[in-house]
């Protein structure tokens, strides 16, 4: 099945049933998710001040290289 994202109170949660239930997707310790972006079905990218994740699974955030210095808040 497809998987959805979305983000509520700095967690992400993933859905596999077109957003009618939803679960806490599973994150790196201490990691406050600012912004996410989902360009396909069980791809999502978020962000954090210090930190990019990534899931191309629908499931395992891994971390990035964070690009910038700069403090992150936004990702499109």
């Amino acid at each position: 099945p497809a998987v959805s994202f979305r983000l509520r109170a700095g967690a992400v949660e993933r859905s596999l049933d077109q957003g009618a239930t939803w679960q806490r997707a599973q994150l790196p310790a201490g990691v406050a998710v600012l912004a996410i972006a989902s360009p396909a079905p069980g791809v999502c990218w978020a962000i954090a001040a210090d930190a990019v994740l990534r899931a191309t699974d629908g499931v395992t955030f891994t971390r990035e290289p964070v690009p910038t210095v700069e403090r992150l808040t936004a990702v499109s």
